[in-house]
């Protein structure tokens, strides 16, 4: 458990649980090594989740298994693109700057920003809660239950969502450049799409 009042530099070994309790400063954590679980609980600056490690791992970069950012609505964390093993990433306020894949990314409130090529293969947003791709990898199944989904700024070369469904919530198109292939059709139970300008659109029921 960390609740310092400066910047810690981390590298860990052997599967360690790490707990943010908060912090004041401006880069709080820099984190790498074998990391099990990471829950950030409060503070107001920025942890970063560093790719390279001092540390042997299986992967030859950090590993990090699970992702929590829960009653932290001003903390931001930024993950670089070759974090390897993320398989649950949980969040509820905060900001969140993803680079590396992820097996299943849940938003209940804050912001998750996904950059590069990172990959998603479950993404679910709720409530408040708020995903902004900006970047080329794909997701394979992106289901909104309120909040938004946001690919309007996505100036990439192309990403792609496989399956896609919107029960409540925001799917954003509007301003895109008609870059996001989505392989299957988008199931539509409720809320809001919008889609590019000059698209056109089919309705099956």
């Amino acid at each position: 458990t960390l609740d310092s009042g400066g910047p810690v530099y981390l590298d860990t070994e052997s599967s360690t649980r790490v707990a943010v309790l908060g912090s004041g400063v401006a880069d709080m954590l820099t984190l790498s090594g074998d990391v099990t679980e990471l829950r950030v609980a409060a503070g107001s600056g920025t942890i970063t989740i560093v790719q390279a490690t001092e540390t042997t791992t299986s992967s030859g970069y950090t590993e990090l298994t699970n992702l929590f950012m829960l009653g932290s609505a001003t903390a931001t964390i930024t993950l670089e693109a070759s974090v390897s093993g993320l398989t649950t990433l949980t969040m509820d306020g905060g900001t969140i700057d993803l680079s590396c894949n992820c097996t299943t990314a849940r938003s209940y409130g804050g912001t998750l920003n996904v950059k590069a090529a990172s990959a998603i293969t479950t993404a679910e947003v709720f409530g408040n809660g708020r995903i902004v791709d900006t970047g080329t990898g794909t997701i394979t199944t992106l289901t909104l239950y309120g909040g938004s989904a946001e690919f309007s700024n996505n100036a990439s070369d192309g990403v792609t969502v496989t399956n896609c469904a919107v029960n409540n919530g925001t799917l954003d198109l509007s301003t895109s450049l008609q870059n996001i292939t989505f392989t299957n059709n988008i199931t539509v139970n409720g809320g809001t799409v919008l889609p590019p300008l000059g698209s056109t659109l089919g309705i099956t029921y």
